[in-house]
Formats: C-alpha cells, sequence, structure tokens
C-alpha cells in the first residue's frame, strides 16, 4: 500500500513452494510407547513414503521447535527426554518436500501431532541388577557417550554415523558397516598380565527387513596397543562365537530372527579357559580353550561393531567381573516391576535373596541340594499381595516349607500333600512336580494350584522366606527359582531350564 505521493506504507510477503510430485502423509509413532519421566523416547514418522524425494522435517515440542532437517539424514525420527515430571507432551512435525528459505515457513504440506501422558517412572524398588558386579554398562539411548555404570573410568569415541531405530517395544542405535564406538579403559578385567574371568553380554534386535538368525558380523572386539586382536564375540550365520588369541568356539543354538541378549561367560583357570554361551537368557553351549601364553594389556582398544561389525540394532552392552545373570535378566525383561526374584544359578551363583545350606555343589547352571540340604527364598512380599512362586528342578524329590504369622509353618510336599507339623491339612496338585507353580492370594491365606486351593487358618508371615528342601533319595538339581507378583496381571508360564 502506498500514500498520495506514492511513498509505501506497509507491505507483505508470502512465500510459496513449488514443487511436483507426491508424498504419503506420515504419522508419530513413539517408541516405547508408554513415556516415563525417567526414560528417553523415540518419536518417529511412520508411513512417509517419499520415492526420488528428499522432505524436510521440522520437530515442534510443546511449541518450541527442537530439531529440523532432511529426511536422509534420519530427520524422520527424534529423541526427546522428559523433564523428570509426569505431565502431558504435545509433539507435532511439519513436512515439507525441502529446504524452506532461511527465516520462512510456510504453510507445510503435512502436519501432524501427538499428545502422550509423561507416566511418573516409580522406581523406588532396587534394581534387578543392583548386585550385578559391572565394569561397564550401557543403555543405547539418549547418549553414545553415556555409560549407566562403570567401575573404572573409560573414554568413549563414536565411529561412523550411528543412529537411532526402533526395536520392540523400545529403541536402540543402529551399528555396523564401520559405524560403532571405540572404548579406552578398563572394560575387561585384565591384572598382570592376564585376562580375569568375566562375561560379555549384548542385547540387538533386527533391521528393518533384515533378521539375525542368518547374520554374521563383530559385536565386540578387543585390540592390542599394537592393533593386534585379542579377542571378538560375534555371530556367524546367526550363531554366537568367541574368539580368543585365534582360537575359535561357538554356541550351539542360533539367536532368533528378531534378535536377543547373547552372551559369553569366560571362566580363567590356570591352562584354560572355559566358555559359556546364553542366548535369551538359556544355556546355548560351552566349550574350552587352552590359555595362550602371551601376556594382556590394559591399555589395549575395546571396539563395539565398527569396521567388520555386525549390523543390527544395539539396545544394551555390559561387561561383568564373573558370571552374567541371564536368567535373571531375562525375567526382569518379560515381567518388569512384577519380579520379586530369580536365579538361574549362572556360574553356581544365586545373586539376588537366596541362602542355601548343608550339602550343596553346583554343576554347570545347576544347584545340587544333597540329603537335607535346603535354599531360601526370600521375597515374600510385605504388604500381603498374591505372589507367584515356581521353579525347574530334575526329578521331585523336593518339599517347600512356608513360615506362617503364628510362628508355626506348613509343608507342601512334591505329591502335593499339605502339612501343618504331622497333621494333613489338604492337597493340591502340580501339573509337573519338577515344574511347580505356587500361588498365594487372599492376603496370604490362600495356597492355588491350577483349579485346587486350600485356605490357611493363619496368613504367610509377610516378607519371611520360603524353603526349598531336599527330601527323598535323590538329590535335588535345580535350574532355576522365580517369584513374580501375581497383582500385576502376570500371565503364569512354563521356566526353560538354562540347561535344555
Amino acid at each position: 500500500a502506498y500514500d498520495d505521493v506514492g511513498a509505501r506504507l506497509f507491505g507483505s510477503e508470502q512465500v510459496v513452494l513449488l514443487w511436483s510430485g507426491s508424498l504419503s502423509a506420515p504419522a508419530i509413532a513413539a517408541h516405547p510407547g508408554t513415556v516415563t519421566t525417567d526414560g528417553p523416547v523415540l518419536f518417529k514418522l511412520e508411513g512417509l513414503s517419499a520415492p526420488g524425494a528428499s522432505p524436510w522435517v521440522q520437530w515442534i515440542v510443546d511449541g518450541t521447535v527442537q530439531a529440523e532437517g532432511p529426511v536422509f539424514e534420519r530427520f524422520d525420527r527424534y529423541i526427546w527426554k522428559s523433564s523428570g515430571k509426569p505431565d502431558v507432551v504435545s509433539v507435532a512435525v511439519r513436512v515439507y518436500p525441502f529446504k524452506p528459505p532461511p527465516g520462512f515457513y510456510p504453510t507445510p504440506l503435512f502436519k501432524t501431532s501427538l499428545d502422550i501422558p509423561v507416566a511418573s517412572s516409580n522406581n523406588s524398588a532396587p534394581a534387578w541388577d543392583s548386585a550385578v558386579n559391572y565394569r561397564g554398562r550401557f543403555s543405547f539411548t539418549e547418549s553414545l557417550a553415556k555409560v549407566d555404570r562403570s567401575a573404572v573410568p573409560l573414554t568413549i569415541r563414536v565411529r561412523g554415523s550411528p543412529y537411532p531405530e526402533s526395536s520392540g517395544l523400545g529403541f536402540g542405535y543402529v551399528f555396523g558397516a564401520g559405524s560403532g564406538l571405540e572404548l579406552e579403559g578398563g572394560l575387561l578385567p585384565i591384572a598382570n598380565g592376564e585376562l580375569g574371568s568375566c562375561s560379555l553380554a549384548f542385547s540387538i534386535g533386527a533391521l528393518p527387513g533384515d533378521r539375525l538368525d542368518r547374520a554374521s558380523g563383530l559385536m565386540y572386539a578387543f585390540l592390542d596397543t599394537d592393533g593386534t586382536e585379542r579377542m571378538a564375540f560375534g555371530l556367524r550365520e546367526g550363531i554366537p562365537f568367541l574368539r580368543i588369541d585365534g582360537s575359535d568356539l561357538i554356541a550351539d543354538r542360533a539367536v532368533g530372527p528378531a534378535g536377543a541378549t547373547v552372551v559369553a561367560y569366560i571362566r580363567s583357570e590356570r591352562e584354560t579357559r572355559s566358555v559359556t554361551f546364553y542366548v535369551g537368557g538359556a544355556n546355548a553351549g560351552s566349550g574350552v580353550m587352552k590359555r595362550s601364553p602371551s601376556t594382556w594389556n590394559s591399555d589395549g582398544l575395546s571396539v563395539i561393531a565398527g569396521t567388520g561389525g555386525l549390523a543390527a540394532i544395539y539396545l544394551g552392552m555390559a561387561t561383568i567381573d564373573g558370571p552374567y545373570p541371564a536368567y535373571l535378566a531375562e525375567i526382569a525383561a518379560e515381567y518388569g516391576s512384577a519380579l520379586l526374584v530369580a536365579t538361574g544359578f549362572e556360574g553356581g551363583r544365586s545373586w539376588q535373596r537366596f541362602a542355601a545350606s548343608g550339602m550343596v555343589s553346583s554343576s554347570g547352571d545347576t544347584l545340587v541340594l544333597g540329603r537335607g540340604a535346603t535354599i531360601s527364598v526370600n521375597g515374600i512380599p510385605q504388604d500381603h499381595g498374591a505372589f507367584e512362586l515356581s521353579w525347574l528342578c530334575r526329578g521331585s524329590s523336593w518339599a517347600l516349607s512356608l513360615a506362617l504369622e503364628n510362628g508355626s509353618e506348613i509343608t507342601i510336599e512334591a505329591d502335593g500333600a499339605v502339612w501343618a507339623g504331622e497333621e494333613l491339612v489338604g492337597t493340591l496338585a502340580f501339573v509337573d512336580p519338577a515344574n511347580p507353580v505356587l500361588t498365594v492370594k487372599s492376603g496370604g491365606t490362600e495356597l492355588v494350584t491350577g483349579d485346587l486351593s486350600i485356605r490357611l487358618p493363619v496368613a504367610l508371615a509377610p516378607g519371611a522366606g520360603l524353603i526349598i528342601r531336599q527330601q527323598g533319595p535323590d538329590s535335588l538339581v535345580l535350574d532355576s527359582i522365580r517369584m513374580l507378583r501375581a497383582d500385576l496381571g502376570i500371565r503364569t508360564a512354563i521356566i526353560m531350564s538354562a540347561g535344555e
């Protein structure tokens, strides 16, 4: 607009993006779907098909632009972390056919939004792995240079171009094809030129459209100061293998197509090293290799994936002094806050609130109770909440004792007989005495197996221990024990033996 003498009074400009092509309308997906105050979330555009195009994406959180860039640089995804307070977060995305001029944001080709609640993490209970002696633990979310727990200082370098990708109910980072991490520091227990007993554990998922039961590549390598490979851990056509000083051992089963947690437990002895593999919490074979006379240098380099690395979504990685609690980790991942206690006796350890007495020994990933020996399970909820106890054993040479609030106890035998002292008070029925499942309900006053139940005159003592006792002529061989809260909607499931 102009005045009477031709001077311009005001004006306006409108930027219009001219483009010929087609794009499909996207939607925003959150991984994981439940967002909590202590966990990052990956927001990802789904269904944005752009053949031959390079759309420009802008991410807006609660009205503020947080990130923007082209899809080919992976800006179709964005990692967000809560401020720590329960709330509702509003996430919006604008999609342009190409990068708008600087300072101008015309009407986008597509705009979509998502309002998602942020729940309190409610992490008052100790973590399932609070007793695990980590040398280093990484959760590949939020920041690649962040170490969750470490016993020693670590220097981390990112190599290549890792990027976040959804996997299952969460997300991780894609390594492989040159992308990965290099770490300097004591990630392995090396002292006086010797490699100590330790475990390497990786949680991995398959890339979209791919499968890991056919994949090959390294997840981990340890290089000496001159670049010589001393250790390598990876998959060979889906089957885990470990190589130390040129000697290979291979597991006896492959990972699943979608991925799994893969573990190698190395037990260093005077002249040999024994190695046990775990896939998805189950024993996957073992072997023995001779020790090399060459010394180990603690100043070596640890490499995660990288050149020759396994192309996969890396969800987490850990190194541990000694055995890895594979069964406990798998149960914790499946049941979350419903977990009370669990053990698979890896390396002869029970890990969490278990105490054995009497003639007790270990054999592989089992605990052997001799005549009259016991193992107590300390996990009955203090609030009288319902729980489920189950274990896997060889045979039926067992009895279970439970303490009552009045100081007495009841005993349940493998044939289902329930005794209060010398008085038979009822009978339960176990579908498989080698895999008994017992549920305690009604404030600790009701025992349930399948369709049968018994009412107790007195409740179980809250916080007291349960005692599994060897009974009969044969030793009791235990593969695993677990106790879960039954008031959180858990399902009863068969415990898989670490030896199967």
